[in-house]
C-alpha cells in the first residue's frame, strides 16, 4: 500500500490539488504496479 506524503505551498486551487493527487496514482500505479485503490495521498498545504 503506498503512501505519498507530499507538501506544498499554499494557494492552490481544489482543481489543481485533485489532479495533483490523480498524476501521483497514476505515477504510483506506473512505476511500482501500486492498486490505484490501495494507494493513499496526503497532501499537506503549508504557508
Amino acid at each position: 500500500m503506498p503512501l505519498i506524503d507530499v507538501s506544498i505551498a499554499q494557494g492552490r486551487t481544489p482543481e489543481q490539488l485533485r489532479a495533483l493527487v490523480s498524476a501521483l496514482h497514476r505515477a504510483a500505479e506506473e512505476s511500482v504496479g501500486a492498486v490505484p485503490e490501495n494507494t493513499t495521498v496526503i497532501i499537506r498545504e503549508v504557508p
